[in-house]
């Protein structure tokens, strides 16, 4: 996600992770470059998620795998970061390293607005031209391993599925996608009655509009091939992203507004990126109407894309299992494997979050949302998805009016303390240091001057206890002091980090007052002169030791 923002970084594996904890270098292969050219704009009623499959679909295809992309171009003027970091976001999906996007004004406006100071944003600002990364309108094009051409004029709404998300399908073939793929997806039965009973249901892949407001038949004689049982707004990127969540919440507004509702046997849920995009759903009033249509908020971030949409409704599961249903989601995820969802959903496409809220009204793969009517409404007029889809302007709108650079420095300025629930948790305070302590012997007297001062990693617990890794002292007499879990009894520590003094395995204070002062004074002299040598090794003489004597002494 930071990628978006111009910032270069990627997860690695656990081999790598580990050697980055222990300070060990990693060593990489000098990446490729595939640079993809911008142009043109995006058309009316395209979306990022729209735009985001497309780029995967185009970069699969092509192969990036190992490589690093770069946007560039003058089509990045109309890509908000939002929009940018859903691109980098979806990187894993079309196999690149990393995908990226230059600093420009943009990334400025978005510091801004997620309430940065100004001097960080003029600090930004002023390093990234200093290093010649700021990128501007007239700058020469950088030079690429390869540069392939992107117009977004040619992003249309589309659906990735049903299995893998560089399977990209417009969504005005996705009826007839999923019909060609549903014989792929059918698994050997011995159920076959079942199935042949199946046949006299009313099938969910006749056309036709859904009555979403007249009385609900048993969901065991509408539901078939094709139907949609989880509808999700889910990801952490898509549901970051304002002008798809809102574009979701005025679909939602309009269609509560012509009476329409969610078929019954689909499973909804909002889960948000960010508490921001409830803060100003809430501001914007389109809160209410997704929760009238059942995308009610269960949490933040990742929820249905990684499999943790729960259990279908037992009506709904048992209809599934005894016809053996290819039953489908669709979720505003990343990804789409099969099984990966919900085990019992075999069809699997990602899409905008607007779209989640269509095809929840719809109920069913097996409706082509960009001729037939999605439902009915309380006039007993068929309801088309184009009436019901904002424009450009109606959402530019109610961005404006609902996201604020406020709302992100309220929810962050302690996003560490987390909610209710969380401070209830019942665990013990741990505060891990790390110090140096001078160790002796209390039956040799205190403290003993030969021995040095280790580097020690401990923490201080609920109790005032002081707990250490374990940890061998030597003295220049050849005696080993070890100190485990705590201080054995008979050794006394004195840390000059936090600056207390601890006894045994009581851990009191002594000396205290002017004594202790006296005490850590000497014992930080003491340790200072010790490192005062030359990069040769040599002990410090003159003005020299005078010097770093002083700035030792005062932690430097």
């Amino acid at each position: 996600m930071v990628n978006g923002l111009g910032v270069m970084g990627w997860g690695v594996g656990g081999i790598e992770a580990e050697a980055a904890m222990l300070g060990q270098p990693i060593s990489m292969l000098i990446p490729q470059v595939l640079g993809v050219r911008l142009t043109g704009a995006m058309l009316e009623g395209a979306t990022a998620t729209d735009l985001v499959l497309t780029i995967t679909e185009r970069l699969r295809k092509h192969g990036v795998v190992g490589k690093f992309v770069e946007f560039f171009g003058p089509g990045l003027e109309d890509l908000t970061i939002a929009d940018r970091a859903t691109l980098g976001n979806m990187c894993p999906e079309y196999g690149a390293t990393i995908a990226i996007f230059p600093i420009d004004v943009m990334t400025l406006d978005y510091l801004r607005l997620s309430g940065r100071e100004e001097s960080q944003v003029a600090l930004v600002e002023a390093y990234a031209k200093a290093q010649g990364m700021f990128s501007q309108a007239g700058d020469p094009e950088p030079i690429y391993t390869e540069t392939i051409d992107l117009d977004l004029g040619c992003v249309e709404p589309s659906l990735a599925g049903p299995r893998r998300p560089q399977d990209r399908v417009s969504l005005k073939q996705a009826k007839s996608s999923f019909q060609a793929a549903l014989p792929s997806m059918m698994v050997s039965s011995s159920k076959k009655g079942a199935e042949a009973a199946g046949s006299s249901h009313v099938s969910a892949t006749t056309g036709g509009a859904s009555a979403a407001v007249a009385e609900v038949p048993a969901i065991t004689t509408i539901l078939d091939h094709g139907a949609v049982v989880i509808a999700a707004i889910t990801s952490c990127t898509n549901t970051s992203n304002p002008s798809v969540m809102i574009g979701a919440g005025l679909v939602a507004k309009k269609a509560v507004a012509r009476g329409l509702k969610r078929q019954p046997w689909v499973k909804t849920s909002l889960a948000p990126g960010s508490k921001v995009v409830t803060e100003y759903l809430r501001k914007s009033g389109l809160d209410v109407y997704l929760d009238t249509l059942g995308f009610n908020l269960v949490g933040y971030g990742c929820t249905t894309c990684i499999g943790n949409s729960g259990p279908l409704p037992d009506d709904v599961s048992a209809e599934v299992e005894a016809r053996n249903l290819v039953v489908a989601s669709v979720l505003s995820g990343n990804r789409n494997f099969e099984g990966r969802i919900q085990q019992q959903v075999r069809a699997n496409y990602l899409a905008s979050p607007p779209l989640v809220v269509a095809y929840a009204l719809a109920g069913k793969m097996t409706i082509d949302l960009t001729t037939e009517p999605i439902g009915i409404d309380s006039a007993g007029v068929p309801v088309y998805l184009r009436e019901l889809w904002p424009t450009e302007r109606e959402i530019q709108e109610t961005m404006l009016t609902s996201v604020t650079s406020t709302m992100f420095r309220e929810q962050y300025a302690d996003v560490f303390s987390g909610d209710d629930r969380w401070k209830l948790l019942q665990v013990p305070t741990v505060v891990l240091v790390r110090f140096v302590a001078r160790v002796a012997s209390a039956a040799a007297g205190w403290p003993l001057p030969h021995v040095g001062w280790p580097s020690l990693v401990g923490a201080v617990t609920e109790d005032k206890r002081l707990k250490f890794m374990p940890i061998d002292i030597a003295g220049t007499d050849g005696k080993v002091i070890r100190i485990a879990n705590g201080i054995s009894e008979g050794v006394r520590v004195a840390l000059n980090v936090p600056n207390t003094i601890s006894d045994g395995a009581k851990h009191e204070a002594k000396p205290a007052g002017a004594a202790k002062a006296s005490f850590m004074k000497k014992c930080m002299a003491e340790d200072c002169a010790a490192k005062a040598v030359s990069a040769e090794g040599k002990p410090l003489s003159g003005a020299a030791k005078t010097s770093f004597m002083k700035k030792c002494e005062k932690g430097a």
